[in-house]
């Protein structure tokens, strides 16, 4: 196990892991690849290792906060700005974070253009929530390994409880108590920090992509596919992190990662309004999430970096 003493840092082929999942999910909407959805949870697990891993760094939730809001806010607000006129999204569920609740509840209400919200909602209710788990757990990481073991095999298993009585997609697919998971398992995954070889990141890799391609939008695959997609993930994950697969470190892979967060925002909003126009929409989608990055993100995370490092003693 890691201490915390060694650092994680900057890992190109976690962007490259990102670029995958940002790709499967605007491949899924634009151009209807079946299991495409799942980049979702590819995203899931990572947030999980990677908070985990900077809580574990630097357990200041201060600053930790402080980052989530420079890191998520301002690239979001745009969206708000532009789209609410529209009627997408309600303000209510882009600011309170609450789209996972309507998605779920209500599907019926909630425009397409903005169904994308719900995992933003899910992993805000995960930053607020999991470091104050992981700060009360302080010196007791194997405890909380094996807490955290137990409660990802207990959720999986009240999924499939209510894929089997008859409960719908939306039930299960937007609403936390049945798709926290892969968050949990990601955390696991930080907590435990196993060496993997290059070979077994590789058939986590290749797992990943043969989900995209042969999976399905349904409750089966929700209930017995999600688990074991979100395992594969975590070994992709685990050897990217420890930089077992340099395939993941391909400039165009890695700069879509590092667009993926302004793409997953407006690929949606873009796809609404180009409806079938596939090689309109999708270049301008892309086109607007650089600029985000550019203009937008770039801007404010260099800004928070530079409040949070530490003044020089006066002399």
């Amino acid at each position: 196990m890691k201490t915390s003493s060694q650092r994680l840092g900057y890992v190109p082929a976690l962007d490259g892991v990102r670029g995958i999942g940002i790709a499967a999910v605007v491949f899924y909407h634009f151009l209807g690849l079946p299991g495409g959805y799942m980049g979702v949870d590819l995203f899931f697990v990572l947030s999980g290792f990677l908070i985990t891993t900077v809580l574990l760094e630097d357990g200041r939730l201060g600053n930790f906060y402080r980052r989530r809001a420079a890191r998520l806010l301002p690239p979001l607000l745009p969206v708000v700005i532009v789209c609410s006129p529209l009627g997408w999204p309600r303000l209510g569920e882009a600011f309170l974070y609450a789209a996972n609740f309507f998605s779920g509840i209500e599907p019926q209400h909630v425009a397409v253009a903005a169904s994308h919200l719900w995992s933003l909602a899910e992993e805000e209710q995960f930053y607020l929530l999991w470091p104050l788990v992981l700060v009360t757990f302080t010196g007791r990481r194997q405890r909380l390994a094996v807490f955290l073991a137990t409660l990802f095999f207990v959720l999986v298993a009240y999924r499939i409880t209510l894929a089997e009585t008859g409960a719908g997609l939306a039930r299960l697919y937007y609403l936390p108590d049945t798709h926290a998971d892969g968050l949990l398992l990601g955390c696991l995954a930080a907590l435990m920090r196993p060496r993997l070889s290059a070979a077994v990141g590789r058939i986590g890799l290749v797992a990943v992509l043969a989900f995209f391609v042969i999976g399905a939008w349904t409750v089966s695959w929700l209930a017995y596919g999600l688990p074991l997609f979100e395992l594969a993930a975590v070994l992709l994950v685990l050897a990217a992190a420890d930089g077992r697969l340099p395939e993941l470190t391909l400039t165009p892979l890695v700069w879509l990662g590092l667009i993926s967060y302004g793409l997953y925002l407006w690929h949606q909003p873009v796809h609404a309004l180009a409806g079938r126009h596939v090689l309109v929409g999708l270049p301008i989608a892309v086109i607007i999430a650089a600029a985000s990055y550019r203009f937008i993100e770039q801007p404010f995370r260099r800004r928070a970096r530079e409040a949070l490092r530490p003044m020089p003693a006066s002399t």
